[in-house]
């Protein structure tokens, strides 16, 4: 029987990636071709961007909301450590919504809970619009992401 690990990368409707690699398996056994698959999750990425960053409503509870999505997911999977590793883009600088401080907010989560990585994408390739990340800032964002999983921690 053949034994196959394997990364997996899910991307949802909304933009979370979940990846499968260093912490508990998960098995799918195929008796046709006698091989054994095994799925085991790393982290989830997360993006905070765009609503988040420029809504005032969505922006005052973004924190928030994410630290609930957080915690139900590690319930859900039974994984109490699972990573989370959260890039955010600047906030939208507008005088009605600068008094919620979401970056503070997110920083605060990353300080109580070690498995939270709060990744300021502040330095991207400069953005056209106020809220669009271009294509080279989705693939400069990317890169981020992928670098801060191979970092130890």
């Amino acid at each position: 029987m053949k034994t196959l690990l394997t990364l997996c990368v899910v991307f949802l409707l909304v933009p979370v990636a979940a990846f499968c690699a260093d912490t508990r398996p998960a098995v799918e056994r195929d008796d046709d071709t006698e091989t054994l698959r095994v799925f085991i999750f790393a982290g989830i990425f997360y993006h905070v961007g765009e609503n988040d960053m420029s809504f005032g409503p969505y922006r005052k509870d973004a924190a928030k909301w994410l630290q609930s999505t957080v915690a139900r997911s590690r319930q859900d999977l039974a994984l109490p450590s699972l990573r989370w590793f959260v890039s955010q883009q600047p906030p939208t600088d507008e005088k009605g919504l600068n008094a919620i401080d979401v970056t503070a907010n997110l920083a605060a989560i990353a300080a109580a809970d070690p498995a939270f990585i709060h990744l300021k994408a502040f330095n991207l390739i400069p953005q056209a619009e106020q809220l669009v990340i271009s294509t080279a800032g989705i693939v400069q964002l990317g890169e981020l992401l992928a670098q801060s999983y191979l970092e130890p921690r």
